[in-house]
């Protein structure tokens, strides 16, 4: 059993399995409690959660768990497709000797929404987290 005092939080690392995936599908999440009393994990809020598909890029983009965020961006859509549907990033993070960027975009209320790009694959991870 595991628990969270009020106020405590994870770090966005808690590793959510699917035995169909293996270990190739990435999905992590962070809890918060935001009570007044200790609570089990399962019981508490989630604040961020990332998945990431890079290590099933060879696999056809059907057989991936869909995901879609807001204004249908996917595994797979451009850079271009994500500024078409957010504008520009409140920061942009090129790694071109890797072949990939990172897109950041912060909300109104201190949430932030991120893309790993690949030049190659497109969108391969999607992280949204509350502050």
């Amino acid at each position: 059993r595991y628990v969270l005092n009020p106020g405590e939080m994870t770090f966005g690392t808690i590793d959510i399995t699917n035995k169909e995936y293996d270990k190739d599908l990435l999905f992590w999440v962070g809890f918060a409690n935001t009570s007044d009393r200790v609570k089990d994990i399962s019981e508490c809020s989630i604040y961020s959660i990332k998945v990431d598909i890079w290590f099933l890029q060879d696999e056809p983009l059907e057989d991936v768990p869909e995901l879609v965020v807001a204004n249908g961006i996917t595994w797979g859509s451009t850079a271009e497709d994500i500024m078409d549907a957010f504008g520009e990033p409140d920061y942009e993070q090129n790694e071109e000797d890797r072949g990939y960027s990172v897109y950041t975009y912060n909300g109104d209320k201190g949430e932030t929404l991120k893309f790993i790009v690949y030049d190659e694959y497109g969108v391969t991870c999607i992280e949204y987290e509350l502050q």
